[in-house]
């Protein structure tokens, strides 16, 4: 995998932007500071958080977690989370809590 690695600018919302280390994938393509979403990585977030609860429900245990980390990056201009393992340095830790209400 190419590690090649550009500083970008990420909307959050219509008011706040932040400027992340995104790691860039495959080819030669610049992505230059085209304004990326936040949404296009957390939606998929949320999809593997909802699957893990769904999980966690048909198991029932009393208490469940599950820590990874993501890490930014860009292929074909559009941004996207690739998962690492929690132990990962340089990416965004996750840490997700279940408890059984129960």
């Amino acid at each position: 995998m190419d590690k090649r690695t550009q500083i970008m600018p990420i909307i959050i919302d219509d008011k706040n932007t932040i400027y992340a280390n995104v790691s860039l994938m495959g080819g030669e393509e610049n992505v230059g500071l085209k304004l990326l979403s936040l949404e296009k990585v957390l939606e998929p977030i949320k999809a593997f958080s909802k699957k893990l609860s769904e999980i966690f429900e048909y198991a029932s245990p009393e208490k469940a977690s599950i820590e990874f980390s993501i890490e930014l990056t860009a292929k074909s201009g559009e941004l996207a989370a690739l998962l690492l393992d929690a132990e990962s340095k340089g990416g965004i830790k996750i840490n997700l809590e279940w408890k059984n209400p129960k």
